[in-house]
């Protein structure tokens, strides 16, 4: 590497431009590893590489000569001819005379003419000494400049863009020349300049909120955010403390206050921004009104229109031109300047505090660079970019099969089993041919080599995930999401185990195992579904929806994630049970027994902060909400873990029963305890190569957890609280988050909640009584009998969400921001509300590295998308008050998507009568069925799925194109093809380590593949034929074990 470096900085000194464009000057490795693949030749040797490099370099140099006369030429002739020049000429010839101008231009164009021909000239010299082994000359030129242009492709679209501003110059001036052909008064003229004047003043102030955005995007404030962080918590307490421990909460303390003043003054200065904006937009309007009334008494009505929509037509050309100017030209102006006084700062020894979200390090010393901490503070969403394209080409080879037999498997699978048009046999010669093109195109795509700039992002951040993951192993760090602030945690080891050891011996939940359970939660599963087959409990297919199958079955695991924001940073226990034994049971009574609770549970269930405000809405229309109305939270403490079993599992027997399910779905309820027993009882997992049971409450992770609590709840709620409230009163639970209205006095509704905290003893609440509280995401307040609304950001959330850098498919970052207006405009009760929500959004965008071109666009579409006819063509915000209201009615009488859920969910609810006789008598029993989702929508639709990169978009039409090819123009034509994406791991997946070793969540006894395998199989056989009556309310004995 070293040697040809000094090769290339040697060579590079030989080219009249030394200013190498950044494929050149880095990773030269790189650089010929492409060349190589480029020209399909080994470039071994000192003098090859030397050769082409130098080649390379004047043949870059050519490609980005030829542009720029291309560029300059359309200059002098487009100027020439209509007496304007781009802003570039009148800043390079320092004048703007139309004929110095002129002469600049023609200057400049013999001197990139004599550069070309220079160029040219050394091609041919350094042509001669060719060496050998290489392709010939000619077609090695055609070769590089093949591989120039690929490089070039940026540069391209920026010199077309100048030219595109340019022109647009020119159409400006055209239009100004036809409003000048109207007669117009003086007064019409002056309005004019003034309504030109205002829009240039705008303009600036708009011009100066992109450089304040800039700034936060950068993270590079003006430093009167430097010098507020000793004002407000100067770092005192270090000389004075010195338990470490304190002094890193003291530490973290002060580091989340500064943010979070800091953030508090960014909404504030974009605030005073936007109303200095609006304030012109004011006066616009008004002299915009004046002349229109002016042109309509000076002239007839139809002529009078006629000069106004002229100008508007000038006005708006004019005002979209500097827009562009602003974005493309001034911005990266002024991001230069940035740089270079960031350059500066660069030397200063005090490290200010980050306004956008970082890792949290819960550690006094750490081996992290800055550069790794940046990376890692992207968050546990980010994934880097094309990672397919650093594998070897035989691993990519593999993963085009499997991606063109699976969809060429679904595809056949669904086409076999039409009933109309007509089956198409998978042995239908089609599908060959449909094979080999869908396979020849995906290899294009996968081995197209990437651009050498995308190569080296991607490489850089590959090195930099190895390196992370490196020093977390050697300094036995945990890395880890934490629970509620969406950012990564790094703490150490020791801590996490020792919090983990404090939480088991706390609650009391869980017994530590002396050998590996694996076998005996997977003999015991099974076992009993053969049985409920055998005594016909259960059918045959519901057997094999439930089987657990040994060789995709693991043990599950336990992980921890950090509460940050509570003091001493407790853990959060996750059991995984993705491919525990008894996950398919698992899902299986979820899904059949959640419908029921969504149906008759709904009063008293709050699924989201819509459903809150609905729920007041009404509670307001039916005149309970007074002055002294207050609102009452509570949150239950561990609520999973401290789930009774045994006494949860009558609860869900008496709530079967209670709502008509003597049989759901044909099965009956004493099958479903026995189902959900085992889903319970069989709760084992590994953590710190140690094996536990849970004998408390089930594993949060698993799906029918979330439904046995909420039945559990549903239970203690009917007895403890809601017989003490008022039948009128709001009474609604999100899980372990609660919610009611009361207009009792505070110590009436303290010894309610008093009493209701001793009503058993493994539930226990924290609650807040007041007149503002939030609830979820929403913050509600009483004002004197008047419901006001807002969203609530919880103390401990950070301000991330997606990072834009991620290589995540476009249309998700689209979702995130109109997720967040969407909640933004129905959550706020005043217009006041909404606009601090919506800077606050701008700003977590910025912080996201959302660039504000993206966010003015998405902004925009998303207003013109509800018809906002009052926001600003240049500065999206709505300016209405009164429009505000009419678009949060509309939005608020759609129901949200978990609204809509659970509303589809009760809706499969079907309740029968069926008469079984006995002997003597004849008893009606009440039979539940939840009904499978068959959307006839989508009867027609094939889904398919393909991995998302940046290089490989496009694939998505491709594949569309291909399908189309064969059956668009058939009987099949009216098949749809939906292409979806599947994501690469992202951050979370690649560093966090949480799966232990594969030999602990298999089968223990499998250390061999002879003696060992035939032993258990004949054990098996000995135990299955022993227990052939056995009773299902007991266990069966475990097959032998093993130590881990």
């Amino acid at each position: 590497m070293k040697r040809q470096n000094i090769l290339i900085n040697h060579v590079s000194q030989q080219t009249n431009d030394n200013r190498l464009p950044t494929y050149l000057r880095k990773a030269p490795n790189l650089l010929f590893q492409a060349l190589r693949l480029k020209l399909t030749k080994k470039i071994n040797t000192t003098s090859q590489q030397r050769f082409l490099h130098h080649r390379l370099q004047l043949i870059d140099q050519q490609y980005r000569l030829d542009l720029h006369q291309n560029l300059w030429q359309s200059y002098l002739s487009l100027g020439s001819e209509h007496e304007i020049w781009a802003n570039q000429v009148y800043k390079l010839a320092n004048s703007n005379d139309h004929e110095q101008c002129q002469h600049f231009v023609t200057n400049r164009l013999i001197e990139l003419n004599r550069q070309i021909d220079q160029c040219t000239a050394e091609l041919i010299t350094q042509s001669r000494p060719c060496p050998k082994k290489l392709l010939p000359i000619e077609e090695l030129d055609c070769k590089l400049k093949e591989f120039v242009s690929e490089q070039q492709t940026h540069l391209v679209k920026k010199i077309n863009a100048r030219l595109i501003r340019y022109q647009d110059m020119i159409e400006e001036k055209k239009l100004f020349q036809i409003l000048s052909t109207y007669t117009l008064t003086n007064i019409q003229k002056d309005i004019i300049d003034r309504l030109i004047n205002l829009r240039q003043k705008q303009l600036e102030v708009f011009e100066e909120l992109l450089q304040f955005e800039t700034q936060v995007s950068m993270e590079l404030l003006p430093e009167d955010f430097d010098h507020l962080e000793m004002f407000i918590a100067p770092t005192l307490y270090s000389s004075i403390v010195k338990d470490h421990l304190l002094t890193m909460t003291l530490k973290q303390k002060r580091y989340k206050t500064i943010q979070e003043i800091k953030r508090i003054w960014l909404n504030i200065y974009i605030d005073a921004y936007e109303i200095q904006y609006q304030d012109y937009e004011h006066q616009y309007k008004r002299e915009l009104d004046n002349f229109k009334l002016i042109s309509a008494n000076d002239n007839q009505i139809n002529e009078a229109t006629l000069p106004i929509d002229s100008f508007m037509t000038y006005i708006n050309h004019r005002t979209k031109r500097m827009k562009q100017e602003i974005y493309s030209e001034k911005l990266s102006i002024y991001r230069r300047k940035l740089l270079r006084r960031h350059r500066r700062r660069l030397g200063l020894k005090t490290k200010l505090i980050p306004i956008r979200p970082t890792v949290i390090i819960d550690l006094i010393r750490h081996p992290f660079t800055t550069t790794e901490l940046a990376y890692l503070s992207r968050g546990p969403t980010y994934i880097r970019p094309n990672q397919s394209a650093l594998r070897p080409a035989a691993q990519r080879e593999k993963q085009i099969d499997k991606e063109s037999t699976t969809i060429i498997d679904k595809l056949k699978r669904f086409m076999a089993n039409l009933e109309n048009p007509g089956k198409i046999p998978s042995t239908a010669r089609l599908y060959k041919s449909y094979l080999k093109r869908l396979r020849a195109h995906l290899f294009s795509r996968y081995m197209t080599p990437l651009t050498l700039i995308d190569q080296i992002r991607a490489r850089r951040e590959f090195r930099m995930v190895k390196s992370i993951q490196r020093k977390l192993k050697k300094y036995r760090l945990i890395l880890r999401q934490t629970d509620k602030s969406g950012v990564f945690h790094i703490g150490h080891a020791n801590d996490y185990k020792r919090k983990a050891r404090q939480y088991r011996e706390k609650t009391g939940a869980y017994e530590e195992l002396p050998t590996n359970p694996f076998n005996e939660i997977l003999y015991n599963t099974t076992h009993l579904l053969n049985q409920m087959k055998a005594h016909t409990k259960i059918p045959e297919w519901q057997r094999l929806k439930m089987l657990p199958v040994q060789a995709k079955t693991q043990l599950a695991y336990q992980y921890f994630l950090p509460k940050v924001h509570k003091n001493g940073t407790p853990l959060r226990p996750i059991i995984n049970t993705i491919h525990a034994a008894t996950k398919a049971i698992s899902q299986f009574l979820d899904r059949m027994i959640r419908p029921l609770f969504d149906r008759y549970v709904r009063q008293t269930t709050i699924v989201d902060g819509v459903d809150l405000l609905t729920k007041l809405q009404i509670y307001i229309q039916q005149g309970h909400f007074t002055a002294s109305t207050l609102f009452v939270t509570f949150d239950i403490t561990n609520l999973y873990t401290m789930l009774p079993q045994e006494e949860s599992l009558k609860i869900l027997a008496e709530f079967l029963r209670e709502h008509h399910s003597d049989r759901l779905n044909g099965i009956s309820i004493e099958t479903i305890i026995e189902l959900s027993r085992i889903v319970l009882q069989a709760n084992a997992f590994i953590y710190d190569n140690k094996f536990y049971r849970q004998i408390i409450g089930g594993a949060m992770g698993s799906p029918f957890t979330l439904t046995l609590a909420n039945i559990f709840m549903w239970k203690w709620e009917k007895q403890a609280l809601i017989p003490k409230l008022l039948p009128h009163e709001i009474f609604g639970r999100y899980i372990d988050d609660g919610f009611f209205t009361s207009n009792e006095s505070e110590a009436t509704i303290k010894a309610i909640l008093n009493i209701a905290n001793k009503f058993h003893p493994n539930i226990k609440l924290e609650y807040q009584i007041g007149k503002c509280l939030p609830f979820l995401d929403v913050l509600i307040h009483n004002n004197n009998g008047i419901l006001s609304s807002s969203v609530y950001h919880k103390p401990a959330a950070e301000p991330a969400v997606l990072s834009f850098l991620s290589d995540h498919p476009r249309h998700t970052f689209r979702n995130v921001l109109q997720t967040l207006l969407i909640r933004a405009i129905r959550y706020s009760s005043t217009f006041e509300a909404f606009n601090i929500e919506r800077r606050e959004i701008r700003l977590l965008l910025l912080y996201n590295g959302y660039p504000s071109t993206y966010i003015h666009e998405q902004f925009q579409q998303f207003f013109m998308k509800h018809r906002v006819s009052s926001s600003s063509s240049t500065l999206p915000l709505i300016d209405n008050e009164q429009e505000f209201y009419r678009l949060r009615e509309n939005l608020s009488a759609q129901p949200s998507i978990k609204q809509e859920i659970v509303k589809k969910n009760a809706a499969t609810v079907e309740i029968t009568t069926k008469k079984q006789a006995n002997q003597e008598t004849t008893t009606q029993i009440m039979e539940t069925r939840v009904k499978r989702k068959n959307d006839d929508k989508f009867k027609n639709t094939i889904f398919i799925h393909c991995i998302h990169e940046a290089r490989l978009e496009g694939v998505k039409r491709h594949i569309h194109e291909i399908h189309d090819s064969y059956f668009k123009s058939t009987d099949h034509g009216n098949i749809r093809l939906v292409v979806g994406h599947r994501n690469n791991p992202n951050l979370d997946f690649e560093l966090t380590n949480k799966r232990p070793r594969s030999t602990l969540l298999k089968d223990p006894t499998k250390k061999s593949k002879d003696g060992m395998d035939l032993y258990y199989l004949v054990y098996q056989i000995f135990r299955f034929s022993f227990l052939l009556e056995p009773q299902l309310n007991q266990p069966a004995a475990p097959p032998p074990q093993a130590t881990a």
